[in-house]
């Protein structure tokens, strides 16, 4: 074998190694992000998490009175929750598939806007929140979060039927 034909095997060996190496690398670094994000939503249950207002620090849910619809929209089903907002402004008249937007709603002590109300299914009339309007009393102090996805807890899933019976009893028997 010619001395320049070995060079050039040696270089194509190392290039198909090199992009296996990387592409491996790449591989392994998005599983171990999945992983850590699935274990930092569970690190907490939702039953000790806390939400307060981000203005003035009143307690207004726990974790567990957050739902989750369309794996978008996080309301609150706390039923007594309408005391600590006021609703203000127009409703758009946009309207989607299984929801309509409501009024903005905002604390009634401060005035710090929270989110939206949604009418969902023509039925239910949900507080959808944005997190990054309150604060989180977790079991290891308080903690902040700009997005839900950042939270350290598992958000369940909206059940609307679960919903109807609970928030209007015998309505379907």
């Amino acid at each position: 074998m010619e001395p320049w034909e070995f060079q050039m095997k040696v270089r194509l060996f190392l290039m198909v190694i090199f992009s296996l190496s990387v592409s491996t690398i790449r591989s392994l670094t998005r599983q171990l992000k999945e992983q850590l994000k699935i274990k930092k939503k569970g690190r907490f249950s939702a039953a000790s998490i806390q939400l307060s207002r981000r203005g003035c620090f009143v307690l207004v849910a726990l974790g567990n009175d957050i739902k989750v619809i369309e794996n978008a929209h996080h309301v609150n089903i706390k039923p007594d929750f309408e005391r600590y907002y006021k609703t203000n402004g127009q409703t758009l008249l946009k309207t989607f598939e299984d929801w309509e937007p409501g009024r903005v709603i905002s604390c009634a002590a401060c005035g710090r806007q929270w989110g939206m109300e949604m009418v969902y299914k023509e039925i239910a009339l949900l507080p959808i929140l944005a997190i990054e309007n309150f604060a989180m009393e977790t079991p290891e102090g308080r903690k902040l979060a700009k997005k839900w996805k950042d939270v350290e807890f598992t958000v369940e899933e909206f059940n609307f039927t679960t919903y109807c019976n609970n928030k209007f009893p015998g309505m379907f028997d």
